[in-house]
């Protein structure tokens, strides 16, 4: 499944069940990059990062073309559908 973000970038999702965990694989291409430095930073920084309200970044795979970066797999809707929820209800916010 491809998904289409911001400035164009085009990244494949694939989801797996390994070692009792599912995982969630997205793929892309280098040149889609603008910044290469700014991105191994934050992606140097989510693998340190551990908290139960952010999607943990296992591992990360790069070579002279591709990226690959393997998340635990994060169910239910995201922020954004969140977001447009609360701007079709005029602005009411349930829990």
């Amino acid at each position: 499944m491809a998904h289409i973000y911001g400035n164009n970038i085009s990244i494949t999702i694939k989801y797996v069940y390994c070692s009792s965990t599912f995982l969630n694989i997205s793929k892309f291409t280098k040149l889609q990059l603008q910044d290469w430095q700014m991105f191994v930073n934050e992606v140097h920084a989510l693998m340190e990062l551990d908290h139960p309200h952010i999607v943990k970044l296992v591992e990360y795979f790069d070579d002279d073309e591709e990226v690959i970066l393997i998340f635990e797999l994060c169910e239910g809707p995201d922020l954004f559908d969140r977001i447009v929820d609360v701007i079709t209800n005029q602005g009411t916010y349930d829990l």
